[in-house]
């Protein structure tokens, strides 16, 4: 069922009030307000992009001097003469012996 122009006169206005005689805004203002409103969307993200980068350099700067702070782990090298080792006394010589020597 086809609706006549008529029957949604009253529907437009309510939702659309004629308030100077005019439908509406002409296309020159509708180009006008959707610039605007992505200008202000584009305002936005660069916003949100500066504080994002902003808040990286932060924490980039804050971890660098953490890292700073603690001392590095480096392996310790003696320099502690080390002695040679006094051989131990050598045992006698065995000497064999028989059994009259033994007695």
């Amino acid at each position: 069922m086809k609706v006549k122009n008529e029957q949604l006169r009253p529907l437009l206005d309510e939702v659309l009030p004629d308030t100077q005689g005019k439908g509406g805004p002409n296309c020159s203002e509708v180009i006008g307000m959707v610039r605007a409103v992505r200008a202000k969307r584009g305002q936005r993200r660069v916003m949100a992009a500066a504080m994002v980068v902003v808040l990286g350099l932060i924490t980039f700067s804050l971890m660098q001097q953490e890292w700073e702070k603690k001392p590095a782990k480096v392996a310790a090298v003696s320099l502690v003469k080390i002695k040679p080792e006094v051989a131990a006394p050598s045992l006698p010589s065995v000497k064999r012996i028989n059994d009259e020597e033994l007695l």
